[in-house]
């Protein structure tokens, strides 16, 4: 009896201390902070973002690379942090061919913290798009970031000339930009 009494005891005490290091264990995940940020960004005419864009691409997104800081920043600000994304090139429609382009998406994450900037919505892997590129590899301003599904464009970035309720496929948006160059 004495026996039994002793495992049972044992059995107890082992799973007090197994309950004590999981709760530990799950206690001590701390949750990220999360910094958001907004700019405050130039406000183009389409013409003028044509003009202005070093790169205007119709392609696909590839997968989203580690976060980085850019340089000569203190890394303390959404802004300073952004991932690499592959574009496979469909179309230049401007800009320098070189073979490939790799866009730079604002926001990132370290060990303890995660930058959002609110004006931009993320790439999707395997999704089209237009985008209109800074000679820094960043997008030129958040609205000009075309996404394109199904061959249809959902741009924020038009000519005045252009009705915003229609839907342009990417080829009748690919003319209006080559129009303004």
């Amino acid at each position: 009896m004495k026996t039994l009494k002793k495992r049972i005891l044992a059995f107890c005490g082992l799973l007090a201390v197994l309950m004590t290091v999981v709760t530990g264990c799950s206690s001590a995940e701390k949750e990220k902070n999360v910094v958001e940020g907004s700019g405050s960004w130039v406000e183009y005419s389409f013409e003028e973002a044509v003009e202005e864009a070093e790169l205007i691409i119709y392609g696909t997104a590839g997968e989203q690379g580690e976060s980085k800081v850019r340089e000569g920043t203190d890394g303390k600000s959404a802004i300073d942090y952004y991932h690499e994304i592959p574009i496979a090139v469909k179309e230049l429609v401007k800009g320098e061919d070189s073979g490939s382009v790799t866009y730079k998406e604002y926001g990132g994450e370290t060990a303890d913290t995660i930058y959002k900037i609110l004006d931009f919505v993320p790439l999707e892997n395997g999704q089209d798009y237009v985008l209109f590129i800074d000679k820094d590899g960043f997008p030129l301003v958040p609205y000009a970031v075309a996404q394109v599904k199904d061959g249809v464009v959902s741009p924020g970035l038009l000519p005045e000339s252009a009705n915003s309720e229609e839907s342009l496929s990417v080829e009748e948006y690919i003319a209006m930009i080559e129009e303004a160059m």
